[in-house]
């Protein structure tokens, strides 16, 4: 559960840091403007949070934490489709990194984690 909870923290900070680039200009994708930057520094921030909860066990953190690793999934392919030309590394490595967490959270071990709480 602690690999999960690192992957999502970690995939909250991807998107915290491509949307923040995005805003200072460091990282200008085709199409890409302020709203969009802050809908990933949302997310981001939120997928950020629920991770570190998840620290704690609960069985609402686990959902929260679905939750949070989908809405990742979602606005990582959303972006690499919004902006087909520009450099797709940051949401490809975010995308990536919360699917491998949604299969984390539910192997046989966290499933049994999480039941006894």
């Amino acid at each position: 559960v602690i690999l999960i909870a690192l992957i999502t923290v970690l995939s909250g900070a991807l998107h915290i840091t491509s949307g923040t680039l995005v805003l200072t200009g460091r990282m200008t994708p085709a199409g890409a403007n302020t709203t969009t930057a802050w809908i990933v520094i949302v997310v981001g921030t939120i997928t950020l949070l629920i991770g570190a909860g998840l620290l704690f066990g609960a069985r609402v953190a686990r959902a929260l934490t679905t939750i949070g690793l989908v809405s990742s999934l979602i606005t990582a392919v959303l972006h690499i489709f919004a902006h087909p030309n520009s450099d797709s590394t940051t949401s490809i490595s975010a995308g990536f990194i919360a699917g491998i967490g949604l299969i984390l959270l539910y192997t046989k071990s966290a499933n049994a984690h999480f039941a006894n709480r």
